[in-house]
């Protein structure tokens, strides 16, 4: 009994001849960013402002329960730090080089439900590769010393700035979830929520700093990691193929 349900099953799927499509996304949209810091002294964060991501997906029904995707994602992380010591923000006026990268997502992407034959829901599942844009691993590097008023003009604030990249490429876990309108049998507009999440960090960030004034001399060192971790909100459009 049991290898018949899954003979059914198999039949299902594999009868894919007559309904199967190819589709192409257009999207667009935000991501979110999460970076790791880490600061020997004071308090030293990653200021998450959303940045555009855009790119296409290619994609196979399979049958109206399975679907398989690829594409490609352009983005960019933006280097935006705060660094505060002693009530002092030190990185507000910096801005670093932005780190440029592409995503190729490997995706599986079922349905859970439909309402009035218009508008459809997907989940989905898979893999993301993730590759940077630079050639070689360190993109930026830069000192600088900037002067703290005292009566004896001897007090200064001095770091050294030094970004690159710790991997070629990462390999990240998403799931996600994808809302589509049906205009036309060929035209639909889409509206996604995506997450990815990984392990190990493909771009770092260090700061070590080094303080001077007649009562004061100390140093420090700050860190950030970013692991591809990330939440993207992308609307965008939908053309079907051999209906």
């Amino acid at each position: 009994m049991l290898y018949k349900k899954i003979l059914l099953i198999l039949l299902c799927c594999l009868a894919i001849e007559a309904n199967a499509q190819f589709y192409v996304n257009m999207e667009g949209g935000l991501k979110w960013d999460v970076v790791q810091t880490f600061s020997s002294k004071g308090y030293f964060f990653y200021e998450n402002k959303p940045d555009f991501m855009g790119g296409a997906v290619f994609g196979y029904e399979v049958n109206p329960y399975l679907f398989l995707e690829t594409g490609v994602h352009v983005h960019q992380l933006n280097n935006n730090y705060v660094y505060k010591l002693d009530g002092v923000d030190w990185l507000t006026q910096e801005r670093w080089l932005p780190a440029q990268f592409i995503q190729v997502p490997l995706r599986l992407r079922t349905t859970v439900a439909t309402i009035k034959e218009n508008l459809s829901f997907h989940p989905y599942v898979g893999l993301n590769i993730l590759l940077h844009r630079h050639e070689d691993g360190r993109y930026e590097s830069r000192e600088y010393q900037r002067p703290i008023e005292d009566p004896t003009f001897q007090s200064s604030f001095k770091y050294e700035y030094n970004a690159g990249f710790r991997e070629r490429y990462l390999l990240l876990l998403e799931a996600g979830i994808t809302a589509r309108y049906k205009i036309t049998r060929h035209f639909s507009i889409l509206c996604s929520l995506g997450f990815m999440m990984g392990s190990t960090a493909i771009h770092e960030s260090i700061v070590a700093w080094e303080r001077r004034t007649p009562a004061i001399k100390d140093s420090g060192v700050t860190h950030a990691q970013y692991k591809g971790d990330q939440i993207s909100l992308m609307i965008g459009v939908q053309c079907r193929f051999m209906d």
